[in-house]
């Protein structure tokens, strides 16, 4: 363009500075290119690859990904007292201790419960969570505008926050606040709060206006109590030894029903941009196959789901919605975790008068047998580098394609 003009007809840019210059001004602009399409992509769900883009975008659409998730087991727990109580209170996050694999595990009770006597026994169902009990502990400063209540640990289990709010340093009082869950049900009142995940990967607090939601006044003391998880790692452990102290209890022993189940990592981006938009679909309710599927595989025990209605059972079973899912953790949900998802996920948000079965799964096995042609000269791998390959491509389909 330049040697077109008449100003440059006779410059020799060949051996000229300018070139250099117009070299830089090329890579730059080129470089301008490939950053603006970096971010057009960023701005948009399905093309996001960085999980801050992926976490903003997902939170339009009113979803929150799963947090870690702490490995659950169920049993019974025998207590041997003293001084002869009519009833014993098990404190929350009471700790009790298991081990897989030459590692140890804490596991504690969100809730707290009593036990009564009977016939001077004490014993009843209890259930237990893995994790390490964090308390953090923020301050109201309604002057600071950027004051905000992030839970400085990556690895919570959301499910077990406790969250509790002390008028002031000087007055104990204090209010119990819980997790929101339907804004339509909300007014001034409302003792809840807001989770929301954030940048690193960590989770913030916010609590209401006043109108959607009690607001936090100044100088009220917020302390947030929380498991932090270690995920799949405690999954089937199956025994555990009591390690705490509680009046009256001389000693108590922990029957379990089911080896732990559970625990699980964080939602990945994948599973962010999957999960994301059938939840917002499916509106906090259960009423279409699709939206009992989006409830169920934001679930840490979930890893797939089909769902079907009765009128398409063989035989047919109107007025009935059955589920086969296949966990995270298994080939076949424990009749605990079953229990727990229709419970706590599904009747909740369903229609009243359809019944829920979950149902185990049925898998079909598939056994391959492949030889592999190749030209020994047009490659430097050896036959077994060659083999692991192709085995890595069969699996990693077999991962992502085959085993849903």
């Amino acid at each position: 363009y330049l040697q077109a003009q008449d100003q440059f007809r006779d410059y020799n840019f060949d051996g000229a500075g300018m070139s250099v210059l117009l070299d830089m001004l090329a890579y730059n602009t080129y470089y301008n290119s490939f950053y603006l399409n970096m971010v057009a992509s960023e701005a948009f769900l399905t093309t996001a690859q960085k999980r801050n883009s992926v976490i903003n975008l997902a939170s339009s659409l009113n979803y929150v990904p799963r947090s870690t998730t702490s490995a659950s087991i169920t049993g019974t727990l025998l207590l041997t007292v003293a001084n002869a109580p009519t009833s014993i209170t098990i404190p929350e996050f009471t700790e009790f201790t298991g081990s897989i694999d030459g590692v140890s595990y804490k596991f504690l009770n969100v809730n707290s419960k009593t036990i009564f006597s009977s016939a001077g026994v004490f014993s009843d169902s209890i259930t237990l969570k893995e994790g390490t009990l964090i308390t953090t502990r923020y301050t109201v400063v309604s002057a600071d505008a950027d004051q905000r209540f992030l839970i400085p640990n990556s690895k919570i289990d959301t499910t077990t926050l406790n969250v509790t709010v002390l008028n002031s340093a000087v007055d104990s009082t204090t209010r119990t606040f819980t997790p929101s869950e339907n804004l339509v049900e909300l007014d001034a009142t409302s003792l809840v709060y807001f989770i929301q995940e954030t940048e690193d990967g960590l989770y913030e607090l916010k609590f209401g206006d006043d109108i959607f939601g009690t607001a936090l006044d100044n100088g009220n003391i917020l302390v947030i109590r929380y498991l932090v998880s270690n995920g799949a790692l405690a999954n089937d452990i199956n025994a555990l030894t009591y390690s705490d102290t509680i009046t009256n209890v001389t000693a108590a022993t922990f029957t379990a029903a089911d080896p732990a189940t559970g625990g699980s990592a964080r939602e990945t981006v994948a599973q962010i941009k999957f999960n994301a938009p059938k939840s917002y679909e499916a509106q906090n309710r259960a009423v279409t196959a699709e939206d009992y599927k989006a409830l169920l595989l934001s679930q840490a025990t979930v890893d797939s789901v089909v769902v079907w209605g009765g009128e398409d059972n063989d035989p047919p079973t109107y007025g009935k919605v059955f589920i086969a899912v296949k966990p995270t953790t298994g080939s076949v949900l424990t009749a605990t975790e079953k229990l727990n998802l229709i419970s706590s996920v599904i009747n909740p948000k369903k229609i009243l008068t359809v019944q829920t079965e979950i149902v185990d799964p049925e898998y079909t096995y598939i056994s391959i047998n492949t030889t592999v042609k190749y030209d020994a000269k047009k490659t430097s791998l050896s036959s077994d580098t060659i083999s692991n390959l192709v085995l890595d491509t069969i699996k990693a389909y077999n991962d992502s394609d085959i085993d849903k």
